[in-house]
């Protein structure tokens, strides 16, 4: 998205305020951490239909993996 510049719309925004420094470049290259992190992060769906319970057994799932790894690399 940010490479080739996809906005919502035809209004160009971001790239086309007048803020905007002209001429820079999104190369994947130059931004390891941020490919790392896309490999390594979670999406999930949420929305208003999740229950109470809905939302304790996935906190208790999310703290369930996280201390699995965090014990993995200690």
């Amino acid at each position: 998205m940010i490479r080739d510049r996809k906005t919502f719309g035809t209004s160009g925004i971001p790239w086309t305020l007048p803020q905007a420094r002209p001429g820079i470049s999104y190369d994947r290259r130059d931004y390891p951490g941020t490919l790392r992190f896309l490999d390594e992060m979670l999406v999930m769906s949420w929305n208003e239909e999740l229950t109470d319970d809905d939302v304790h057994d996935i906190g208790g799932a999310l703290a369930k993996v996280a201390g699995y790894f965090a014990a993995k690399r200690g």
